[in-house]
């Protein structure tokens, strides 16, 4: 609120006694009198054992945004009655005389609080708004211009300066992460003045801590403040079943713009890696319905490294998730067809019907599942140690008549017998490397979550080469298998 006794009298900017008859430019009164001394370049004074310069530049003062204040109507203590006008001056500059709402705003702030504790480092008006030419924010050459407002921000907040070591457990340098995200290339690269900078944020002069209820990036007012750049993206999000009060309970972990586009570091939506943390972003709350996921071809693949699978929003939508029992949803009964067909060109109703998070751990759910994969596991081990067992046997018995194949061995060392054709030897040569493919390949997929899976992957050429081998392996042995059977009945007839 102003403060009448602070307003200026008429005698600050006319002597007593001189009054002239004629209309005074108050302006150049009040200028001419206090630039008798202030513009001079070496004018200043030791303040706290440093040397606080106290020129004034006219022409900047007089382009500035404050050109038509009078310098008696900030610096309101001057008296003309002393030889030395400002002699009278004993507090500094009250903004607030005229900017009454930006003050009580910046009253109410982190900084505003820092300042009235009297915290050294707690910015004031003039650590961002240079004193006597103060210019607006859309003029290019301000300290507040959007370009501008990174480096500004960055004296106190980049890595290493006061604002940043009052927090080390929070990010070291927000500053080089904005610069890096898609705002800050936007801003400094693209030099699209309308990106969003720090100000657009964090307010220009209301900031406060993400937990407060009042602050901009609140999660209860962060959408509202990305869409106001945003304002499609944040009309679709309130249509989510994410947003508070559509059948959510208030009380349930939601997510916001930050969950998943994160706060100093926002990148492309198709910048590499973004699907794979967005699915890993997804099971931060989903857990259940990750775990699932990722027993499906569609899980196994991404961990494996293949960014073009599906991940969970390619299937539950971005910003209009719905659930699937509403017709609105990507998955509703007329839609979910059309949600797999972006992927699987000409996909149809019971293409459709894939079980996407089914598992074989859940029997009373998904029976079907879990007692095939009992059985096929039942089989697989029993097979296996059938074999290792006879193998075993074998070796042992070989052991055990050892002294009857070696005199045999030595009694006709130069007969040889042919045991298998060339075509035979072929066969089993196709039959061996397709076995070897299919399983090689075949247990990346199975245990995509072990280190040792990716690695071979990788080392294969990624999962898309991979997916190929494998099916040519496949093709292969069936062919192999079509070819002896029917050498086999050409042989028999």
């Amino acid at each position: 609120e102003s403060e009448p006794d602070k307003i200026p009298s008429c005698i600050d900017c006319h002597r007593p006694h001189k009054i002239r008859r004629t209309p005074v430019d108050l302006q150049r009164v009040a200028k001419e009198e206090c630039m008798h001394c202030h513009s001079d370049r070496d004018l200043a004074i030791e303040r706290e054992g440093q040397t606080v310069s106290l020129y004034v530049d006219d022409e900047a003062h007089g382009t500035s945004a404050h050109g038509g204040v009078t310098c008696a109507q900030c610096h309101s203590q001057v008296s003309t009655a002393l030889e030395r006008p400002c002699a009278a001056i004993t507090a500094s500059v009250d903004c607030s005389v005229c900017h009454a709402d930006v003050s009580l705003e910046y009253r109410d702030s982190t900084h505003g609080r820092l300042a009235a504790a009297g915290d050294p480092d707690a910015p004031t008006c003039l650590s961002c708004h240079a004193p006597c030419a103060t210019q607006g924010h859309e003029v290019s050459t301000s300290p507040t211009f959007a370009r501008n407002v990174p480096e500004l921000c960055g004296k106190c907040h980049a890595e290493g300066r006061p604002a940043a070591e009052r927090t080390p457990d929070g990010p070291r340098d927000v500053v080089e992460s904005y610069l890096h995200s898609i705002h800050g290339k936007g801003l400094m690269e693209a030099g699209l003045i309308v990106s969003a900078t720090c100000a657009n944020c964090h307010t220009a002069h209301h900031e406060l801590p993400a937990d407060s209820t009042g602050s901009s990036v609140h999660p209860r007012n962060l959408a509202a403040t990305c869409g106001s750049c945003h304002k499609g993206i944040e009309e679709t999000f309130k249509t989510s079943i994410h947003w508070p009060g559509n059948g959510t309970a208030e009380s349930k972990r939601l997510p916001t713009c930050e969950s998943c586009h994160s706060s100093h570091e926002i990148s492309r939506h198709d910048a590499a890696g973004f699907r794979t943390r967005m699915m890993e972003q997804c099971g931060n709350c989903h857990e259940s319905e990750a775990g699932s996921y990722f027993e499906t071809v569609h899980g196994k693949v991404s961990r494996l490294g293949d960014e073009g699978a599906a991940k969970c929003y390619d299937c539950h939508g971005t910003h209009n998730i719905l659930s699937p029992e509403q017709p609105a949803s990507t998955l509703s009964h007329d839609n979910v067809v059309g949600t797999c067909a972006t992927c699987h060109p000409g996909a149809q109703r019971q293409f459709a019907g894939y079980l996407t998070h089914a598992t074989h751990h859940d029997p009373d759910k998904y029976p079907y599942l879990y007692y095939a994969w009992l059985f096929m596991t039942s089989l697989l081990v029993g097979t296996l140690s059938v074999f290792l067992l006879h193998t075993f046997l074998w070796l042992f018995r070989l052991w055990r008549t050892r002294a009857s194949w070696r005199v045999l061995k030595q009694t006709v060392p130069d007969r040889y017998y042919v045991r298998f054709t060339v075509r035979q030897r072929v066969m089993h040569a196709v039959m061996m490397v397709s076995f070897f493919t299919l399983t090689i390949t075949g247990m990346t997929l199975k245990f995509s979550y072990m280190e040792w899976a990716s690695t071979i992957s990788r080392a294969l050429g990624g999962f898309e080469v991979t997916g190929v081998l494998h099916r040519g392996a496949a093709v292969a042995l069936l062919l192999l298998f079509a070819y002896s059977r029917q050498a086999k009945l050409g042989k028999g007839g």
